[in-house]
């Protein structure tokens, strides 16, 4: 069976060598080992060896879902002469405070160097019966399965600049069950510079090592939130609230806004989840249509004909998904107007920012233009480290944020201590990885422009100018079942204009090493048609 060759739409690698898949195996091994030792009384291994004898605990039968989920009211926002407030729905869980927190969720910790990763461990919160936290005698076995987690890192450094990755460990690789001296470099005396790179390094390992896998702060931790807040000009830690991706953002912001009777405005074509969330909230939703016919041009006195005196929702993509477009600043600066006119919230996905093709074509972020604005964020597209799960939302509005974190609470809570660390380091170098992925996708771009040229029969497309990602027309019967057998017989992945509403579209990704076999095998396959 051939394996089929992604046109992705994030920069990632391609897939691990033999080697590394059996240092992976390794790895896994040591984990379980370490994971057995944390939890020797729940987890039993059984007797090897003649004559021994299985002993294995019959399976708990769960309870019925019905009988443990209660009825969940959404907060929503309601609007009254004036600026508008949010007003959550009576629940006895909503609004409640996250141990250790102060009135926002916003654990107070000093200031610190983010880059001087010594250990930030916290003493005990004295409200916390320990239960999910683990007793003093699992210090010991969480840093086990931390240092082997340090080994991950290490084995997996390619996956981030060197200039990133050192700062976790020895610039060679370890296996997953050897020890490692304090000093990381055993020739750490032979300069004055190396000397001080294995000093930070140790300082790191030591971050990672007392790192506390219990809850974190349901906002983000204060690392992140700072790294994050650099991205804008006008946004502080404080302004921001960290999710496990993107989509949580759209699900949590369009939960807490819309309901029955509301109405919302969503430029389509777009990531399925803005539209179809909104819909299912049950508000009224109108379609701010673009058109291949017009080269996807913004059409602004449709949108104003749409908005309502009480619309409470406008979504926006800029860079846009699908067609890897930025709409024009003056365009963005109209959205603002009429958004702020109205008091209606802006939501604008920007996943895709800082991957435009020419710097000079960046748009300031939309919460840096408008209070009510919220800006998305991910480190999943721009800076392809989707692995992490982390995303964010920036805005100025207390109500707004509070509104969101009101559905935060009934949806993760909270977020992975490792991603955050390893999101907020991403973050403060994310030069490296844009500087990376950029070319990435320029060089994938050359290569979409040659098919597009070789095949003018067949297929057009507005050309983008940012993100990972382009949305050709092909003229085929059906692209839906085009896209199929071509995945089928040519082992290429592209995705059907019909998950957009636009039928007679694909979209590319131009993300991922690899794609000049990818569009070879496309170009036989379509020749033969």
């Amino acid at each position: 069976m051939t394996a089929a060759k992604s046109i992705s739409t994030s920069p990632t690698r391609m897939p691990n060598s033999p080697a590394r898949c059996v240092t992976s195996c390794a790895i896994s091994a040591a984990l379980t080992r370490a994971f057995v030792g944390m939890h020797p009384r729940v987890i039993q291994v059984p007797p090897t060896g003649p004559g021994s004898k299985s002993t294995t605990r019959a399976p708990r039968r769960r309870a019925s879902s019905a009988a443990v989920m209660p009825a969940i009211p959404p907060p929503r926002i309601a609007t009254s002469t004036g600026e508008p407030t949010v007003k959550l729905r009576s629940h006895p869980a909503v609004g409640r405070r996250h141990p250790g927190t102060d009135r926002k969720g916003d654990r107070c910790e000093e200031d610190r160097d983010p880059d001087h990763l010594e250990s930030d461990r916290k003493e005990d919160d004295p409200a916390d019966d320990g239960g999910d936290q683990g007793t003093n005698g699992d210090e010991e076995r969480h840093a086990t399965l931390l240092r082997v987690g340090v080994t991950l890192l290490t084995v997996g450094r390619a996956r981030i600049p060197q200039c990133v990755s050192h700062r976790f460990g020895s610039s060679t690789g370890t296996t997953a069950t050897s020890s490692r001296p304090s000093s990381c470099c055993p020739r750490a005396t032979a300069s004055r510079s190396r000397s001080r790179s294995c000093s930070r390094s140790s300082r790191r390992r030591a971050r990672l090592d007392a790192l506390r896998l219990g809850y974190t702060e349901v906002r983000g931790s204060d690392e992140l939130r700072a790294a994050v807040a650099g991205l804008y000009d006008r946004i502080e830690p404080t302004d921001v609230v960290t999710l496990a991706a993107a989509e949580e953002g759209i699900f949590a912001l369009e939960t807490a806004l819309l309901g029955p009777g509301d109405h919302a405005v969503v430029e389509t074509p777009c990531y399925e989840s803005g539209l179809s969330v909104a819909r299912a909230t049950g508000a009224d939703v109108d379609l701010w249509r673009r058109s291949y016919a017009d080269g996807w041009r913004h059409d602004l006195v449709e949108l104003e004909r749409l908005l309502r005196d009480d619309t409470r929702l406008v979504y926006i993509a800029t860079p846009h998904n699908p067609t890897g477009i930025s709409m024009p600043r003056s365009v963005l600066d109209r959205i603002v107007e009429l958004c702020a006119e109205r008091g209606t919230v802006l939501l604008c996905d920007e996943v895709y920012r800082e991957l435009e093709h020419d710097h000079a074509e960046r748009l300031p972020a939309a919460c840096d233009l408008y209070e009510r604005a919220v800006s998305l964020g991910s480190v999943s597209k721009t800076y392809g480290l989707p692995g992490l799960r982390t995303g964010w939302i920036a805005c100025r509005n207390e109500s707004l944020r509070d509104a969101l974190v009101g559905v935060k609470l009934y949806t993760t809570i909270c977020s992975s201590a490792p991603s955050e660390l390893l999101a907020a380091l991403a973050l403060r170098h994310r030069e490296h990885l844009v500087e990376r992925n950029l070319a990435l996708v320029l060089a994938n771009l050359e290569l979409a422009d040659a098919f597009v040229a070789s095949h003018a029969e067949l297929v057009d497309w507005v050309r983008p100018n940012a993100a990972p990602i382009g949305f050709p027309r092909f003229r085929v019967p059906d692209t839906y079942a085009f896209c199929e057998r071509l995945a089928a017989e040519a082992g290429v992945l592209l995705l059907p204009g019909e998950v957009y509403d636009a039928a007679g579209h694909v979209r590319f990704g131009l993300g991922r090493v690899g794609a000049a076999d990818a569009f070879a095998r496309l170009g036989t396959y379509v020749s033969t048609l």
